[in-house]
């Protein structure tokens, strides 16, 4: 865990200060438009401990870091670099390949050639509201040039945090098409909320119950009051009751709608060895190449995009007329003639 006082100085001086650590804290020349946009004087004096006079607090809850953390999250750092691994051999990775699998039609292994590939991961803050709060993060892995998504092992390797590998500083490049990056990153933020929902929908079904056993007590008193009670009477307070437990019942869907929010947190764009596999794919009297990606410590080639839905796949159906390569889902039958939401969208 980061000390107050290292982000802060770290911040200021990504920011052009001129920091000098002391033993009882440090010292900082910020540049004037810093100053004034942190609400501080050019030249100040640090410390985690309580503020005093000439003293600025940099500790938990102070003005001056709650700022410089809203600052910090409010952009995405975005990090260039090569990574220090293996590639597969060829045979290794045309037997890997061998793990795409066309549901209707036969893939043939025509070639494979080493590469370099570029693999974007990007690092999303999820935050999901509902009666309570819960934040986290999903990473999502994909490679720009292709669209394809690979193996999990790999998101490992992009992760800073778990992986084993040496990270060394490259130069920027223009990366492909991102359209694929903002489902992929819906379904990642949906994978790690699972457990958030079923934990709302748990309360949501405890408070119903709830309700609904209270409000059935009161209607069977109203039913069989302790004195006389004329019958339009005893009518209108089961109405009464009746419409009353309809809202409550009505208000808990609101109170326990999830509300989601994503936002872009860091990127990590890195080049791996790796090896292009070019596969013939037939169907029917048609026939293409796919080329697939097999990366480092990968147990299966880099998964293909559906056409339509953009969601990556490693057993696709090719529809009849161009060959278009789609999900279970928007193709779950892979018999007869294949509907292609891909072919429509092109009339």
């Amino acid at each position: 865990m980061i000390e107050p006082l290292a982000f802060t100085l770290e911040a200021l001086a990504s920011r052009g200060a001129l920091v000098d650590p002391t033993p009882e804290g440090a010292l900082a020349l910020l540049p004037a438009n810093l100053a004034r946009a942190l609400g501080t004087a050019e030249d100040i004096r640090l410390t985690q401990g309580a503020p005093g006079e000439g003293l600025v607090g940099c500790g938990f809850g102070t003005p001056l870091l709650d700022r410089l953390i809203q600052d910090a999250r409010a952009s995405a750092p975005v990090a260039w670099v090569r990574v220090n691994a293996r590639a597969p051999g060829i045979a290794q990775a045309e037997s890997v390949a061998g793990r795409l699998v066309l549901r209707n039609g036969p893939l043939d292994v025509l070639d494979a050639t080493p590469s370099q590939e570029l693999y974007l991961s990007a690092f999303f803050s999820v935050t999901a509201e509902a009666d309570d709060r819960y934040e986290t993060l999903c990473q999502v892995v994909f490679r720009p040039d292709g669209a394809g998504e690979p193996d999990p092992a790999l998101a490992v390797l992009l992760d800073p945090r778990r992986s084993a590998h040496r990270f060394a500083p490259a130069d920027a490049e223009s990366l492909a098409d991102l359209a694929p990056l903002i489902p992929r990153a819906r379904s990642a933020a949906e994978g790690v909320l699972a457990a958030f929902r079923d934990a709302v929908r748990r309360r949501c079904e405890r408070d119903r119950a709830r309700l609904e056993e209270y409000f059935a007590s009161l209607m069977a008193d109203a039913r069989n009051p302790r004195r006389s009670v004329a019958p339009e009477a005893i009518a209108a307070k089961l109405a009464h009751l009746e419409a009353e437990r309809e809202q409550k019942l009505r208000d808990l869907g609101p109170r326990y709608a999830i509300k989601m929010t994503l936002a872009p947190a860091a990127f990590v764009c890195a080049r791996f060895p790796a090896v292009r596999v070019r596969l013939r794919a037939r169907r029917r009297k048609a026939e293409r190449e796919i080329i697939v990606v097999v990366p480092p410590e990968a147990r299966s080639p880099d998964r293909l995009p559906c056409a339509v839905c953009q969601q990556p796949t490693l057993r696709p159906v090719a529809c009849d007329d161009q060959l278009h390569l789609l999900c279970e889902t928007c193709s779950p039958g892979a018999t007869g003639r294949v509907a292609c939401g891909a072919c429509r969208s092109r009339r």
